[in-house]
């Protein structure tokens, strides 16, 4: 590609694309186009404006795990945990199912499906339909909801920029079913992509 041309860069971490952008600049000159992102940060710009519209703020981590802790200690506080109720009070607990509930919900697991697991499935779709609620209660979108904005709005106009480019995609871990849509989304809508994974 000439130099002018705009490139798509999804790495698997800020430093590792600025090190290669750096690397291409300092074996061939001036290089204009190229637009280094991570997974989640592209995936957070694109669903800006559709989020922006729902009046939706993005949740952190932190605020994911308070959600889920207060989906627990309401459910504990009505007797509605049985598998889980003598670890549903200890201090590692909420976090421990926030991660979990993240997971599931990247790989669009739905609720009703974990109450069907024979050990604790009733528990943790409780838990997971209670922390979906009150998502959408405090008009919070967990990375779950963002991807989905990203994937939904990937050819909205305001997103222009970001499609239709080459695509490089450095060493990005797809560790989820929504992560996995959205680069097969990108990558639908790029001329060229060229992927790496590091050996082994």
């Amino acid at each position: 590609h000439p130099a002018d041309a705009e490139i798509l860069v999804i790495a698997h971490s800020a430093e590792a694309a600025t090190d290669l952008h750096l690397g291409v600049v300092g074996a061939k000159g001036a290089w204009f186009g190229i637009k280094r992102f991570t997974l989640n940060v592209l995936a957070s710009r694109l669903a800006q404006h559709a989020l922006a519209r729902s009046a939706t703020a993005p949740a952190s981590n932190l605020s994911f795990t308070a959600v889920a802790a207060r989906a627990i200690h309401s459910l504990q506080k009505e007797s509605k945990l049985s598998y889980f109720e003598p670890v549903a009070t200890r201090p590692g607990f909420p976090v421990a199912v926030a991660k979990t509930l993240q997971e599931l919900r990247l790989n669009e697991v739905d609720p009703e499906s974990l109450a069907r697991l024979e050990r604790g499935g009733k528990d943790l779709g409780a838990i997971a339909s209670l922390v979906e609620q009150e998502l959408k209660k405090s008009k919070l979108s967990d990375r779950a909801a963002l991807y989905r904005a990203a994937i939904d709005s990937i050819t909205s106009p305001e997103n222009a920029a970001y499609f239709g480019l080459p695509l490089l995609l450095l060493d990005v871990a797809v560790r989820s079913r929504l992560e996995s849509t959205f680069i097969r989304e990108l990558a639908a809508l790029s001329p060229d992509v060229l992927a790496t994974a590091p050996l082994g």
